[in-house]
């Protein structure tokens, strides 16, 4: 009776599904036993004072299709509840998910630039690195050729110094044969005695003086020749150092690199 909801107008209290029912002839619904009941005092209708109103059974056919809808619909409900949670769940997972591709995303793009630079410092480094073989080639050159070169120095030295000893050598003799006062009477006798002699000591003095020119020329030349190769050397020193420099320069971000 949950759909007619009937209440007994005697005792006031719903009509249960369980409860026997009465009508009377009036069109009025109350519990068999309150009638039963009020029908010992009254003879009228209690509802509207019909008299003497006739009664009989009412028998209703309960259709539970109500309580099922009501089931179905509660069960409706809650799934629908259910569904919507689910779905406000899915939406916060999405725009989760949306916020970790965005992040990926500018990870990516972050990552793919470190990666164009890594590559572009790779390509520098090979440069760098053939620029590092080619000045290892020419410090290891500059280098053999300072070591020919003080190899050289150190002969021309030794050969100046021999040149000028035999200049200190000849230079005396030449100064004493030429100025010594017994030697010009010897030679002035010798004139007197033997004019053939005169002829080869005077040839044997111009040659002496020749030999003394080309000496005093050869040790100007030498010294020269020694200061032009001590200048090369200098350079060629100064170049080592500024290609070491280069050198250290390079290893110095490799070495970063490989850290």
């Amino acid at each position: 009776m949950s759909g007619l909801k009937l209440m007994c107008p005697i005792c006031t209290d719903d009509v249960r599904e369980t409860e026997e029912v009465d009508s009377t002839n009036c069109g009025h619904i109350f519990h068999s036993s309150c009638l039963e009941q009020w029908k010992e005092r009254n003879s009228t209708c209690p509802q509207c004072r019909h008299k003497n109103p006739s009664t009989h059974k009412l028998f209703f056919i309960i259709n539970d299709s109500d309580d099922e809808t009501q089931v179905e619909n509660s069960d409706l409900t809650a799934k629908l509840e259910s569904s919507l949670k689910k779905i406000q769940n899915l939406k916060e997972k999405l725009e989760e998910s949306n916020v970790n591709f965005l992040s990926l995303e500018e990870l990516y793009t972050v990552q793919e630039e470190q990666t164009k630079e890594m590559k572009n410092q790779m390509a520098e480094l090979a440069n760098n690195f053939e620029n590092f073989l080619q000045l290892h080639a020419l410090y290891c050159e500059s280098e053999e050729r300072a070591r020919l070169l003080l190899q050289e120095n150190e002969r021309l030295t030794l050969e100046n110094d021999y040149v000028n000893d035999q200049l200190d050598l000849k230079t005396p003799k030449i100064h004493t044969t030429s100025a010594s006062p017994q030697y010009t009477a010897s030679v002035e006798n010798s004139i007197d005695d033997a004019p053939t002699a005169k002829s080869e000591l005077e040839d044997r003095i111009k040659h002496l003086q020749q030999d003394n020119a080309l000496l005093n020329k050869e040790n100007s030349f030498k010294t020269k020749e020694v200061e032009l190769k001590t200048k090369e050397l200098s350079m060629l020193r100064r170049m080592l150092k500024e290609t070491s420099i280069l050198l250290d320069a390079y290893k110095e971000p490799q070495h970063t690199h490989e850290t």
